[in-house]
């Protein structure tokens, strides 16, 4: 039996969700969409969310919103889907990349206040986001005084210092795709904390037409996975557990949260000391597969000299299948090979 890396966590109650939104023929947003963005911003203590189709859509229009006068450096990690560079690129704003923690994969802290620090008049926005579920030190990054966007695509239902993941942004975005920690099958939310950004935010949507917004049977497919949030992170974090002890057994390593934090883990990440080539053959000869990690980032197709962590992390980093209803004899089928591997 062939394991694939990504497999949503849909049951049979999120598809009696669908089915009912098809049997009531109410397609487009409505209700179910609004109570779907009612639970997510109740989950992010949030007060209003918006729910769009594209994920790089939303980024653009909460770029094109922000009132930053004539600002024009956008701080972020290479490792950031190349959506947010095409995005920023749109806005005619210029991205301004720093290195990340060879450790967790997340931004520094120290680079991305130094660069703060040196273009302090300049910066239109921070992106930051928790890469693999891993969370960086937002609580000091909050600080900087800079309007920070917070990409929760892969940390939605993780903690750090006993604060949920998006807490800490001005905006928060969330890619709901097939691989992510709840999936509509499509789809990104969109929270504005501040009333003042919102009603920017607002007026900067109202630009567009409304089949921008994610339909309400997309929503419906999330429904139960968010009101069931705590019980799926749970799930991936004792799978994790198990990995990491397996991957400990050979030359291999993983990340290590070096804060108080509680994980998300989309997928696991195995970072290689050998030939990354002969461990995805290895593992695909035994059913399972394994993809480069970063395969989507803007460092994976822009050359980005000045971030050398990231460029090796995006050369060495693996991810292996992890999710809650991956079974117990694939589960133990992962945990062989991960502890075998050459």
């Amino acid at each position: 039996m062939y394991i694939p890396v990504f497999k949503p966590y849909i049951n049979r109650k999120d598809m009696d969700s669908v089915l009912s939104c098809l049997v009531s023929e109410k397609l487009e947003n409505n209700q179910i969409s609004k109570q779907l963005c009612s639970d997510i911003c109740k989950a992010i203590e949030a007060d209003d969310g918006f729910l769009f189709k594209e994920y790089r859509r939303a980024i653009e229009i909460v770029l094109q919103s922000i009132d930053a006068e004539s600002k024009k450096y956008v701080i972020l990690s290479p490792l950031l889907p190349v959506y947010y560079k095409f995005a920023i690129e749109e806005a005619g704003l210029i991205p301004l990349y720093v290195d990340v923690n060879p450790g967790t994969a997340s931004v520094s802290y120290d680079k991305l206040s130094e660069t703060v620090h040196n273009n302090q008049n300049s910066i239109h926005s921070i992106i930051v986001d928790s890469p693999l579920g891993y969370m960086p030190e937002f609580a000091k990054i909050a600080e900087l005084g800079v309007t920070l966007i917070e990409d929760i695509s892969n940390s939605f239902g993780a903690s750090v210092e006993e604060k949920k993941s998006g807490s800490f942004g001005d905006y928060i975005i969330m890619n709901m795709d097939p691989d992510k920690i709840v999936t509509a099958g499509t789809g990104t939310f969109v929270a504005v904390k501040s009333k003042k950004n919102r009603e920017l935010f607002r007026n900067r949507v109202l630009e567009y037409e409304k089949d921008i917004f994610l339909p309400d049977l997309n929503a419906a497919l999330a429904m139960h996975q968010v009101n069931n949030l705590e019980k799926i992170i749970n799930a991936r974090n004792d799978l994790a557990v198990i990995y990491s002890q397996a991957v400990m057994k050979t030359k291999n390593k993983t990340f290590a949260q070096t804060n108080n934090s509680c994980n998300a883990f989309t997928a696991f990440p195995v970072i290689a000391e050998g030939s990354t080539k002969e461990i995805k053959k290895y593992a695909l000869k035994k059913g399972v597969e394994v993809l480069d990690a970063f395969s989507d980032s803007i460092i994976s197709k822009a050359n980005i000299e000045e971030c050398p962590e990231a460029k090796a992390l995006n050369m060495r980093c693996l991810i292996f299948p992890l999710y809650p209803n991956i079974g117990k004899n694939n589960a133990e089928k992962i945990v062989k090979i991960i502890s075998t591997l050459p």
